[in-house]
C-alpha cells in the first residue's frame, strides 16, 4: 500500500472529511466526491476494499438531503427521526438508530414530554393502520434529528419567496430553478447509491457522472441570485463525545431573531432549521453552538452552553 492510499485511509483525514462534509454546500459536496476519480487504480481499490467508499457516501447522501427543501417549502409527512446514541463506534454522523414516523394528520408523528422526559415517535409499519408509539427515555440518549424521507421536489408548483422564505412565491422563474436544483440533486444522489458489488470502473464511472451534475449546478447557481435567497446561515453545534466535541452542522435561512433557532428551555436545547426544529439535545450534552453566515464565514452568534462535561441535567 503506498503512502497515498495510507493518506487516504488515515483516521485523521476520514475526520477531517467529515468535518468539511458538513460544512459542505451541494456543489461542494460534488466536487469532494468528484475528486476521488483523480486517485490512482491501487487507491480506489482500497476504499472498496475496505468499505470507507461506503460510509463517505452514507454521510455525503445525509447532507445533500439537508438541502432538498432549501428552495421548495416541504407539506409532506414523511419524516424520520435519527436518535443519537451516548457512543459512536464508526464516528460517522449518520450512523444512527434510526426511525420512520408514522403518517398522522392530528399530529408530527413524535412528541417530547418534557415532565416526564421522554421521547414518544409513533412508528410506521407498512400497510398497517395501527401505529404504536415508541417510548424512549431522553436521559439515555444525547439527543435526536428530525429529517424529511420525501424525494426532491422535482414536482414542485411553488418556491420560497425571497423577500420572505417562510412563505411561498409561484414565479415561473423561481419555481423553473428550484425545479432544476432539486433534479440535479436527484441525480446526484442517484449517482451515489452504490450497488452490492462493483469495481474501480464502476466507482469512476459513478465519479465522472457526480462531477458532470456538479458542473451543471454550477452554472445553474450562478445565475440563482438573481431568482431565490443565496443567504444561508449554518448553525454549528459541538456535542460532547467523552472528552472531545463533535460537531453537528444544520442549515437555516437567516432570521431577524437569532434567539429563535437555537432556543434553550428547561433541559433541552432546539435547533431550527429550513423546515422548522431539526434537533432536538439534552442541554447538558452541548458544549456550545454557533451561528455562521455561509456567505462570508462571518460569526452572527455564538454562546457557551455547558463547558463541564460531566455536568447532566436530570428531568
Amino acid at each position: 500500500m503506498d503512502n497515498n492510499v495510507e493518506t487516504l485511509l488515515s483516521a485523521q483525514l476520514r475526520t477531517d472529511t467529515l468535518e468539511q462534509m458538513g460544512k459542505a454546500d451541494p456543489l461542494q459536496l460534488m466536487s469532494m466526491a468528484a475528486s476521488l476519480n483523480r486517485q490512482d487504480t491501487e487507491a480506489l481499490e482500497d476504499v472498496i476494499a475496505s468499505g470507507w467508499i461506503r460510509l463517505f457516501f452514507t454521510e455525503w447522501q445525509v447532507r445533500l438531503k439537508q438541502f432538498a427543501h432549501r428552495f421548495v417549502p416541504y407539506n409532506g409527512f414523511d419524516r424520520q427521526i435519527r436518535i443519537m446514541h451516548w457512543r459512536e463506534a464508526s464516528g460517522l454522523h449518520s450512523q444512527l438508530e434510526t426511525f420512520q414516523i408514522g403518517r398522522v394528520l392530528l399530529d408530527e408523528g413524535y412528541f417530547l414530554n418534557e415532565e416526564d422526559g421522554t421521547l414518544n415517535i409513533r412508528c410506521a409499519f407498512p400497510k398497517s393502520y395501527y401505529c404504536p408509539y415508541y417510548q424512549l427515555p431522553m436521559i439515555g440518549i444525547r439527543g435526536f434529528l428530525t429529517d424529511f424521507h420525501g424525494d426532491f421536489c422535482t414536482d414542485a408548483d411553488a418556491a420560497r419567496d425571497v423577500r420572505d422564505p417562510a412563505s411561498s412565491t409561484t414565479s415561473a422563474d423561481a419555481v423553473s430553478l428550484a425545479r432544476k436544483e432539486a433534479t440535479l440533486l436527484q441525480q446526484a444522489f442517484a449517482a451515489s447509491c452504490l450497488p452490492q458489488s462493483f469495481t474501480v470502473d464502476d466507482l469512476k464511472e459513478r465519479l465522472a457522472t457526480i462531477e458532470d451534475i456538479a458542473s451543471q449546478y454550477q452554472s445553474l447557481m450562478a445565475d440563482a441570485s438573481t431568482v431565490l435567497p443565496m443567504a444561508m446561515w449554518r448553525i454549528d453545534l459541538n456535542i460532547w463525545f467523552g472528552d472531545d466535541t463533535q460537531p453537528f452542522h444544520f442549515f437555516t435561512f437567516p432570521a431577524d431573531d437569532i434567539a429563535r433557532l437555537v432556543p434553550i428551555q428547561n433541559h433541552v436545547v432546539r435547533v431550527s432549521s429550513f423546515d422548522g426544529v431539526s434537533g432536538v439535545f439534552n442541554r447538558g450534552d452541548i458544549e456550545s453552538y454557533a451561528v455562521i453566515d455561509t456567505l462570508t464565514g462571518k460569526t452572527i452568534d455564538s454562546d457557551m452552553v455547558c463547558i463541564d462535561q460531566d455536568e447532566r441535567y436530570n428531568y
